[in-house]
This record gives C-alpha cells, sequence and structure tokens, in this order.
C-alpha cells in the first residue's frame, strides 16, 4: 500500500463486523450455548475410512478408550505469557509504517503505554487477591476473576495498542515464541497420532488448546505443526479483528487488526470449563465408548477445566494454584514418571473417581516428559524407543536398470531414512543405450497393489511417477481419493531423459484432471512443463519464462509447482529451478555439475521432496533440501562408471555435504548450547545425565557432550545414549565434541569438530546425509572453509578467556561479528561466556547464540542458571528483531 493509504489507517476505521456479545452477557445458559457452539465449530467430524488400519506405527497399541486432551497456552505450553509478543509484534510494525512516513503511533508511545498497563495490571491483581481472599468456594471465586479479567481485557482494548498489526507481523513473531521443552514434540506427535488413529477406524486422541490469548491464529503459528497435521488440531480462544486491506497493485492484499479491536469469545476461566466440557459433551455423544477427558493448565484460570475433567494436569510451580487448592480442599498430588513408573492416565482418572477428597484432585507434573509417559502408557504413543520411520509411498515403473523408477525411488528412501513402499504402474526393460521395451501393469492390479498398502502399512507422503497410460492415472487418483491421502508429489513423467517416450498414449489431460488437485507438488521439467501448458518445444528459454510457466502451472491446481531448470541452456555454470508456492517465487540455484550420470534425476529429487513431506517438512523446505540432495548426489556422481552406453545412473548413497534435519538447521536451535564438562559434574555431585536434564528443563537448546578423560568407547557410548535418551523426550538435539563413532552409536545427532580433529569430509563420510556437523573457526578464513566443507554451523572464538579449556586463543568480539558476516550458516559465540557478559555476545555480534559450560553446569542448581542464561538471550534476540 501507498504511504498515504498507511498513513489512513490512524485517521479512518474500516467497516467490519461487529464484536459479538460476550456469552457471559446472557448469562450460564448463554454461555453453555456458545461453550457448545465453540465445540461444534472448532471438531470437525471424521472422513469415512474404508481401510482396516493404516496406523503409522503397528506396533503400538491403540488406547482402550477415546481421549480428549486440553491444553492451556501460556505459561504452559509456552516458557510465559504471550501478551508482551502481541504488543511487540505491533509495535515492529508501527516502527516500519513511520519508516515510510506514514501518520502512526510513536513505537515509544506504545511501550511507555504498555508498561503502564502492565504496572496497572500487577496492582489491581493485587487488590483482587485482597478482595477475594475469604472466599471459601471456587464457584465463587471463579465468577469475581470472570469479572476482573473481562475488565482488564475491555481495558487493554480500549488501549488500541494492536492497532494496525499485520497478520504477517504477528505470525513472525509468534514462530519467535520459546516453547516449554518437550511441549511442541508431545503435541505433534499426539496430533499424528490420532490422524493415524482415525484411518485405521481406531479409538484416538482429540487435541484442543483452549486458551484466552487475544488471538488464535497467533497460536496456531506460535505451535508451527507440521502442514500435514495442521487440520488435526482444533484452537479455541479469542480473535482479533482482522480485515483485508487491498493493495494499490489489486493483488490480494494483506489481514490486519485495523482499529486493534478483539473479538471475545474465551477470557475466563468459566467460558474455559464450560467449553472444554462441551467438547468432551460432544464427543461422548459420538463414541461407542466411555471418553477419558485430559485437561493441562498452569494458572487459577484452568482450575475449573482440570477440574471439569477426568484427569487434572497442573504444570509449574505457581503458589497461588496450591493456595487456592488448600483453601477450596482440593488435593494436589505431584506426579512424576520415575517414581510412578507404572501410573497410566486411567490409572489417575480412577484415583479421582475414588473420592477420597469431595472437592476433587489435581496432579501436578513439572516437565512434560512425564506427561508423555502418561500418554504412552495409557496406549496413546508408542514408547520413544518403538517409534516407527516416516513412510513413503512409491507409485512408478520399475527400470530394470535401477538408475530411474521404483527402484530408485527407494534408494532414495533409504538415504533418508524412511520406509519405502512400493506400487509399479509399468514395466520397462531399459539400460544406459535406452529403453527398449515397456510393459504396462493392468490397473485392477495398480488398484489391488495401493489398496494392499493403504489398508495396512498406510502412508504420510505419496510420490507419483511413471504411469504410462489414462486408466492408469484414474486408478492411482481414485485410490488416493479414497484413501485421503496427503503430502502427495507427482512428477508428470513422460519421456525418459534419453529421449524415449514413456507412456504409451496421450496421458497429459488425464494427470492434469485427476492429480494435479490433489498435488501438494508437482515437478515437471522444461520439456514437461511445456507439454502439459501446450506449449511449443523450446518458449521456456529464460528465468521469466521458466517462472511464467510456474505460475501458469499453479493455476491447474497443485499446492506448489517446481518448474526444474536441467534442461535450461542459459547459464553453463548454474541451474536454477523454479519453485512457486502460489505466493512467492523461489530460485533454487546450485552449480551446474559437468557429468553423464544424470538418469533418474527426476525420480530422485521428487522421491526426496516427498520424503521432506512425510517428516514435516514444508513443501517449500522438502523442495530446498532435495535440491541440495540431488546436487550432492550428481557431484559425487559425476565419475560413475556404470555400463557401456551413454544414458549413465547416478549413485544415490554417496554422502551429502550440507543437509540436516530441517530442525537443527533452524537457528533458534543454537540459543542455548550448553557443553558438558566431567569435573563440574564431579565436584558438584551429579551424574552426566541428571546435569544435562537440568540443564534442558532450565532453557538449553542445544546439549554438546565433551568429555575430557580418556574413557573406553563403551563407556562413553553408553553415556552418550543416556544423554540422548534425556535430551530425546524434550526435542533438544545432542552433539558429540570429536567423536563421530560415538555419535554413530549413541543416535545422537551430530558432532562438533575442532582445528585438529577428523575432517568435516570425513566425519560426513562416516555420518551420512542427515547428521548435523559443527566446525571450530578463529577466524574468517577458518569459517569460510569449514562452510565450503559442508560444515552446518560455526563456533567461533573464545570471546573471552576461559579456564575451562586450555589452549583456548580469545579472538574477541569483534573477529567473532565478522565471521557471523562473512558465512550463511549459523554462527555459536564460544569461550568465557557468562550471565553478566552473554547480552552484550548476542548483541555485539548478531550471533545465533553461545555456547557456555561453566555457566550452565558451574552452579548451584543448572537449570536455574540456565533459565537466567535463556531469559537474558531470550531478550536480546527480541531486541534484536525490534531494532
Amino acid at each position: 500500500a501507498s504511504a498515504a493509504a498507511e498513513a489512513s489507517l490512524w485517521t479512518q476505521a474500516a467497516g467490519s463486523a461487529a464484536i459479538p456479545v460476550l456469552p457471559g452477557d446472557a448469562g450460564r445458559e448463554g454461555r453453555r450455548t456458545h461453550a457448545r457452539e465453540q465445540a461444534r465449530t472448532h471438531t470437525r467430524d471424521p472422513p469415512a475410512i474404508r481401510c482396516r488400519s493404516s496406523s503409522r506405527n503397528s506396533s503400538m497399541a491403540a488406547p482402550g478408550r477415546p481421549v480428549v486432551v486440553g491444553f492451556d497456552f501460556d505459561s504452559t505450553v509456552t516458557e510465559g505469557d504471550t501478551c508482551a509478543v502481541l504488543v511487540d509484534a505491533a509495535v515492529a510494525d508501527f516502527r516500519r509504517v513511520s519508516i515510510r512516513g506514514a501518520v502512526a503511533p510513536s513505537p515509544t508511545e506504545v511501550e511507555s503505554e504498555w508498561e503502564l498497563l502492565v504496572e496497572g495490571y500487577g496492582a489491581e491483581r493485587e487488590r483482587f487477591a485482597a478482595g477475594t481472599a475469604g472466599i471459601g468456594d471456587i464457584a465463587t471465586y471463579n465468577e469475581a476473576l470472570r469479572e476482573f479479567e473481562q475488565a482488564m481485557n475491555r481495558k487493554f482494548e480500549r488501549s488500541r495498542l494492536l492497532k494496525g498489526l499485520t497478520l504477517k507481523t504477528m505470525e513472525e513473531c509468534a514462530r519467535k515464541v520459546q516453547l516449554q521443552a518437550g511441549s511442541r514434540a508431545l503435541l505433534t506427535d499426539l496430533l499424528a497420532a490420532n490422524k493415524a488413529a482415525r484411518a485405521g477406524q481406531r479409538h484416538g486422541t482429540h487435541v484442543h488448546v483452549v486458551s484466552c490469548s487475544w488471538s488464535g491464529r497467533f497460536i496456531r503459528a506460535a505451535l508451527d505443526t507440521p502442514a500435514s497435521l495442521k487440520e488435526e488440531l482444533a484452537v479455541h480462544s479469542n480473535e482479533l479483528a482482522w480485515v483485508t486491506q487491498k493493495s494499490h497493485k489489486g493483488d490480494e492484499g494483506r489481514e490486519l487488526c485495523i482499529d486493534g479491536r478483539i473479538h471475545f469469545t474465551m477470557e475466563d476461566p468459566i467460558a474455559k470449563a464450560e467449553c472444554f466440557s462441551a467438547i468432551v459433551e460432544q464427543m461422548q455423544g459420538e463414541a461407542d465408548a466411555q471418553v477419558l477427558s485430559v485437561f493441562v493448565g498452569d494458572s487459577s484460570g484452568d482450575m475449573s477445566a482440570m477440574l471439569a475433567a477426568d484427569v487434572g494436569i497442573f504444570m509449574g510451580k505457581k503458589g497461588e494454584v496450591a493456595e487456592l487448592c488448600e483453601r477450596f480442599g482440593i488435593e494436589l498430588v505431584d506426579y512424576n514418571a520415575s517414581s510412578q513408573p507404572k501410573a497410566s492416565l486411567s490409572d489417575l482418572a480412577n484415583r479421582k473417581n475414588a473420592k477420597t477428597t469431595p472437592n476433587g484432585i489435581l496432579f501436578r507434573c513439572s516437565a512434560w516428559s512425564d506427561i508423555r509417559k502418561l500418554f504412552e502408557r495409557e496406549g496413546v504413543l508408542a514408547d520413544e524407543e518403538k517409534r516407527a520411520p516416516a513412510r513413503v509411498l512409491c507409485i512408478s515403473g520399475s527400470d530394470s536398470g535401477g538408475g530411474a523408477g521404483n527402484q530408485a525411488d527407494l534408494k532414495v528412501c533409504s538415504v533418508f531414512g524412511a520406509y519405502g513402499t512400493s506400487v509399479l504402474a509399468a514395466l520397462t526393460a531399459q539400460n544406459t543405450h535406452g529403453v527398449h521395451d515397456i510393459d504396462v501393469v493392468h490397473p485392477a492390479f495398480v488398484e489391488a497393489q495401493l489398496e494392499s498398502v493403504l489398508c495396512d502399512i498406510g502412508t504420510d507422503a505419496a510420490k507419483v511417477g511413471m504411469l504410462a497410460t489414462t486408466a492408469n492415472v484414474c486408478a492411482v487418483a481414485s485410490q488416493l481419493q479414497k484413501h485421503a491421502v496427503q503430502n502427495i508429489v507427482v512428477d508428470p513423467v513422460l519421456v525418459a531423459s534419453a529421449g524415449d517416450s514413456l507412456t504409451k498414449e496421450d496421458i497429459v489431460q488425464a494427470l492434469i484432471s485427476e492429480l494435479f488437485p490433489l498435488a501438494a507438488v508437482v515437478t515437471p521439467n522444461i520439456p514437461e512443463a511445456e507439454a502439459l501448458l501446450g506449449w511449443m518445444p523450446g518458449r521456456i528459454n529464460s528465468i521469466a519464462t521458466q517462472t511464467l510457466a510456474a505460475r501458469e502451472l499453479k493455476k491447474l491446481g497443485p499446492g506448489c509447482v517446481l518448474v526444474k531448470g536441467g534442461h535450461a541452456r542459459g547459464s553453463a555454470d548454474t541451474c536454477v529451478d523454479i519453485l512457486f508456492d502460489g505466493e512467492r517465487i523461489f530460485e533454487l540455484s546450485s552449480s551446474r555439475i559437468r557429468t553423464r550420470c544424470v538418469h533418474g534425476t527426476g525420480c530422485a529429487m521428487s522421491t526426496a521432496i516427498a520424503c521432506g513431506l512425510a517428516s514435516g517438512l514444508s513443501p517449500v523446505q522438502a523442495c530446498k533440501c532435495s535440491k541440495i540432495y540431488l546436487t550432492s548426489v550428481l557431484s559425487n556422481s559425476r565419475f560413475l562408471c556404470m555400463g557401456t552406453g551413454p544414458q549413465k545412473p547416478m549413485h544415490h548413497h554417496p554422502i551429502l555435504k550440507t543437509l540436516a534435519s530441517h530442525t537443527l538447521k533452524d537457528a533458534s536451535r543454537y540459543l542455548l548450547y550448553a557443553i558438558t564438562d566431567s569435573p563440574i559434574n564431579e565436584k558438584h555431585g551429579r551424574t552426566l545425565a541428571s546435569a544435562v536434564r537440568s540443564a534442558v528443563l532450565g532453557g538449553a537448546t542445544l546439549i554438546q557432550i565433551r568429555e575430557k578423560k580418556k574413557l573406553p568407547t563403551s563407556e562413553m557410548c553408553a553415556q552418550a545414549r543416556e544423554v540422548v535418551r534425556v535430551c530425546k523426550r524434550f526435542g533438544v538435539p545432542v552433539i558429540v565434541n570429536d567423536r563421530a563413532d560415538v555419535c554413530l552409536a549413541s543416535g545422537a545427532d551430530g558432532v562438533h569438530l575442532g582445528q585438529e580433529d577428523l575432517s568435516i569430509t570425513d566425519a560426513r563420510a562416516m555420518l551420512g546425509p542427515l547428521k548435523l556437523i559443527g566446525a571450530s573457526a578463529r577466524d574468517v578464513d577458518q569459517a569460510l572453509e569449514a562452510q565450503a566443507n559442508g560444515a552446518d554451523y560455526i563456533g567461533a572464538g573464545g570471546c573471552f578467556p576461559t579456564g575451562t579449556k586450555q589452549d583456548n586463543v580469545t579472538i574477541g568480539l569483534d573477529v567473532v561479528a565478522e565471521i557471523r558476516k562473512a558465512v550463511d550458516v549459523p554462527v555459536v559465540a564460544i569461550g568465557g561466556i557468562a550471565l553478566d557478559n552473554a547480552a552484550s555476545v548476542m548483541e555485539g555480534t548478531g550471533v545465533a547464540g553461545v555456547a557456555v559450560v561453566s555457566a550452565a553446569f558451574d552452579a548451584d542448581d543448572p537449570r536455574v542458571a540456565c533459565q537466567k542464561l535463556r531469559a537474558v538471550l531470550s531478550n536480546s534476540c527480541r531486541a534484536s528483531s525490534n531494532a
């Protein structure tokens, strides 16, 4: 929008729907009616599934009855209240508007007003506590709390501090919210388990977030669930009054909270409890067995919802909740998975139903790993040690030469650690000289193969390649729709790399009408894109026409279009693939590898994308990772000599240099990088595992195992396995210092290498494509060399003198900042970093995070030490993002 249009935001209010009347205004029955409507709105009916079972893990016992679980959001799933994050997002938008010269509130004024509101809320909260101290029953207390929270919300809304906040900025800020260790992993696994249960017509676990947050869309962005699971999550909360503003260019425009209003529908403990009760009531009406209800919360505002559930779980140690439980005669029982090794959710529900305490029981947990154990013992989730890999269904033709088709698909699945299943649509007789014959599989047998796989093993993604006939295209599309398969990648195979036709008839229209609307991604090369669009050969002759083709193909129905540039005749040095997701164009560029070993490149790339989607990557992330994979394979295969013909295959298993999982490559993973030290642990009388667990609970985002003693390898592996077991429950990566063999044996996520250690190339050869490799660097040249060799991150330092490493060389913050600017991979500052200088390191260098030893572990309580460090680092990140 123009600057003038921006200015009008602050002088005109757009016409939008009026804020709904609060359910509480119509009395208790009105609130119950509204709660039932919320449950109907956010809970969808499961689709009719005809197959017998497609469980993600066949070894996982199904729960004996349906489970409904509700989670509060702020300070339950997150590390703290997120209201300030929303205000920070609005301030960031104010700054951008001010820069463009529009008339907008001063960011300083907004921040000052927010501080006054927070201060006022604190004072009002103290008066509320004093005024309700004599209340002896929870019902009366909740009525008072409801009036208080509504009054505070109205006071904030009148301030209009969120005026002009854009949805884009809000979601960007939401994704930076720090979640409690293990919370996202548990929610994601519960959603995946419910999806698998629905497909197998078994009792599932229905996940709901019931929150008084000001925006449900903020919650969804913060949780950032995989694309394939977003529809499984129900969110019940308030919402900002969004308005779509058209731009002067006539495009779809942007959504913004133009006047700072909030649609309040969930703002007090009574509304939360009645909403959750209505969800359970609806589920019970649809179920053929008794529903087990669970609610997880952290505050007095969650107590009624927790008490309404069969199992109420109180997260944290807020004294207010303990005091209220004592006052209202509610029993508060501590639960710990290790001290109660056999307790399940049903056991806790039975204890509550025994009615030893007339006013109810709440169970207090201190870690999300304890809550996970309850779901594992209930049979909702598989034990961490028994989880299955991602499943990828490969529907394609057989290549007797092994370089392309189904054979190549399954090799790629193996590289990515996925479980590949196979459906053959055609058989080819081919080798490095070309395709000599094709035998098409009958459509009925194609359907039989699909039915067999999908009704038993199931799949998390599907790659569709050579189908040969219109009848097979229709058969495949029908089965994919019937079984509601998600994450479909369509490689519209029309001709082989050597130019041989791979179809028996013209199947273009069938591909477009039957499969494109089902596809998450389609991956034509340039000749295939021209054929699909009916363009003359050679029309795509530039990046501009390649981009135009991607836009035109997107209109045919797929979620994303990747037009591969291997056939382009432009640059002799680069290969550019164009990716269009409906909103943005991405140019995926790589060096053009000069080699004759290119047979099966399209098959490999599309299957790699399917593997990424199956593991939870977004389509854009999956395409980027597949590009890295294919470029690396081509590079390592360029001198491969297989066969005597001109069309030589690749070898799919050579080591990849820069591909690690998307969660490890995320720069936020390096924020608080905690390095263990055995002498420090001995000094404090701690085991390695207990020290690590405390650090992770305190907010450490990555653990590096550094063992100074010369221990036997078997003992080091045993220690590393224990650390991995502890960290895995919280979704925290584990890096082993120096020892790639210990990393492999223990199942750690990667290895960190010093200048005198194993080379990065050799480490990658040992570890394979998906492990993380970090490297230490003392100057820019070392950092650039490490990046060129395939390091995923750089440890730069030392920043200050340190006593935990004898050979530490102090390079200072200026050199660390230079290293950070010189490389594209994340940089972690190391050496002498403590609580009192961590902020200056972050702000002075712009690094992704800091590595600490003594600051984390040489403390009376590593958990407390890490909490303080994490708070300092998070504040530094917030300050940088608002700068």
